[in-house]
C-alpha cells in the first residue's frame, strides 16, 4: 500500500486524501497510517479508520 493513492473516512465522517507514507506505532496511541496530503502529512490512528479506498 506505500505510495497508494487513497481516499480515508474516519470514524468521525471525515475524510483525507492523499498518498501512503508508511506505517508508525506511535506510544501510547498505538498504529498510525502516515499520509501526504495537500495540506501536508498527517497521522491518521488505524482503529479510527472506517474504510481506504485506492483511488
Amino acid at each position: 500500500m506505500q505510495n497508494a493513492e487513497l481516499l480515508i473516512t474516519l470514524d468521525s465522517g471525515e475524510q483525507l486524501q492523499g498518498k501512503a507514507v508508511n506505517l508508525k506505532i506511535i506510544h501510547p496511541d498505538g498504529e498510525h497510517l502516515i499520509i501526504t496530503t495537500a495540506k501536508g502529512e498527517h497521522n491518521v490512528r488505524l482503529d479510527l479508520i472506517t474504510s481506504a479506498v485506492v483511488v
